[in-house]
C-alpha cells in the first residue's frame, strides 16, 4: 500500500462550494494557492514547457517541409508546353503521332530584349527626344542582360556540342556571348548611324525536346526560302528562327537582318531540366539598313518538326528609329 504525505491529501481536499459566481472567481484566481485558471506558476511552467517543445518540434517540421518545397519548386521553371508521352530519343521518330506537341499556353516561346516597358506588342524605339527611347537606356539594359552570361565557364559541361541532344544531362552548356559578334560589344549598334541589335531569347520550357529537321524533304513549304537554304547547308541541329516584316512595306523598310551567331538555337541547350546554372540560348538580330522614321512591324517564328504550324507564330515586335534631324523627331507617337 502506497502512503502519501499530508500535502498530497491537502491538494486533493474538495474545495468548498462558494456559489457559481464565486467558484468562477476562484477558478480565475485562487489567492491562497496563488493559482491562475486553477494552475500554479509551477504547474503552468510544466504545461508551458511541454507545449513549447511539442509545438516547437511541429513548427520545425512544417518549416523544414516548406523550405524543401520552396527550394524544389523555385529550382524548376513551370512547364508552359503540353506534350504527349514518347519513347526515349523520340526526336528521331518520324511518326507525327508520337511527336511532342508544342502548345503556346502562357506566352511566346521566344522573348525580345530590349524593348520599351509596357508596350504591346514589344517595341524598340530609338528617339533621344523621348524618355523611353534614349540610347543609353537600351545600352544599359543590354549590358545587364549579357552580364548574366559572364560566368565561370569551368562549372559547365565541357563535352557540349551542337550535334548531340543532351536528354539526361545534369549540367548546363556554356553559352559564349562572344559569338554574338558586334552585338556582344557596347554600344551594340545604338550609335549615331544606328544598326541596332535586338536579342531573341528562347524561354525555358521544362522537359521540352525539339524534333529537328534532318532531311530536306521535311522542310515545310511556308518556311522562308533563305532559311531552307541555310538548313540544307548546315550540319548542326537547331530550333531555327526567322524574322521578317509582317507586310510587304515592312519587309522593304526593315532592310537586311543579320543573325548572330546563326538563325537558330543549338541542340545542346535542349531540353531544359531545371539546371540552376542554365543559360538560355540567344540569337541577336542586327538591323543593318533599317529605314528611319518608319514604324516597322516584325514577325519572328521558330521552326522544328514538332512545332505545330498553327502555333508556329511566336513573337512580333515593332521597331522605330527616329532621325534627330527630322522635323517631327520631337514627338514619338506610338
Amino acid at each position: 500500500m502506497i502512503k502519501h504525505d499530508e500535502e498530497y491529501y491537502r491538494q486533493r481536499k474538495p474545495q468548498p462550494d462558494l456559489g457559481a459566481i464565486n467558484n468562477f472567481k476562484r477558478f480565475l484566481w485562487h489567492p491562497e494557492r496563488r493559482a491562475f485558471l486553477d494552475r500554479t506558476a509551477q504547474e503552468w511552467g510544466s504545461v508551458g514547457l511541454f507545449y513549447l517543445c511539442f509545438y516547437g518540434v511541429l513548427f520545425s517540421i512544417f518549416a523544414l517541409q516548406m523550405w524543401m518545397t520552396y527550394k524544389y519548386v523555385t529550382a524548376y521553371e513551370k512547364p508552359l508546353f503540353q506534350y504527349n508521352r514518347v519513347a526515349t530519343r523520340a526526336w528521331l521518330e518520324p511518326n507525327p503521332r508520337t511527336m511532342f506537341r508544342m502548345t503556346n499556353l502562357h506566352g511566346p516561346g521566344i522573348v525580345l530584349k530590349p524593348f520599351v516597358p509596357n508596350s504591346k506588342p514589344p517595341m524598340i524605339l530609338i528617339d533621344e527626344s523621348h524618355e523611353m527611347g534614349r540610347v543609353d537606356e537600351y545600352v544599359d539594359t543590354i549590358k545587364d542582360t549579357l552580364a548574366g552570361y559572364q560566368v565561370d565557364r569551368s562549372k559547365f559541361d565541357p563535352k557540349c556540342n551542337d550535334r548531340v541532344l543532351r536528354e539526361d544531362a545534369k549540367t548546363s552548356c556554356f553559352y559564349d556571348i562572344r559569338e554574338l559578334g558586334k552585338c556582344s560589344q557596347a554600344p551594340y549598334g545604338y550609335t549615331s548611324s544606328p544598326q541596332p541589335c535586338a536579342y531573341v531569347m528562347f524561354n525555358k520550357r521544362f522537359g521540352w525536346l525539339p524534333i529537328f529537321y534532318s532531311q530536306a524533304s521535311m522542310l515545310p513549304d511556308d518556311m522562308p526560302t533563305w532559311l531552307q537554304t541555310v538548313i540544307r547547308k548546315s550540319e548542326q541541329f537547331h530550333v531555327w528562327l526567322s524574322c521578317e516584316g509582317k507586310s510587304e512595306e515592312d519587309r522593304q523598310n526593315v532592310g537586311e537582318i543579320e543573325y548572330l551567331p546563326r538563325p537558330g538555337f543549338p541542340v545542346q541547350f535542349f531540353p531544359f531540366a531545371g539546371q540552376p546554372d542554365y543559360l538560355a540560348p540567344i540569337v541577336a538580330l542586327r538591323f543593318k539598313n533599317l529605314t528611319v522614321n518608319r514604324l516597322v512591324s516584325i514577325e519572328c517564328k521558330t521552326w522544328a518538326r514538332n512545332i505545330d504550324n498553327e502555333n508556329r507564330y511566336n513573337l512580333n515586335f515593332r521597331l522605330l528609329v527616329k532621325d534627330p534631324r527630322a522635323a517631327d523627331s520631337k514627338k514619338s507617337d506610338f
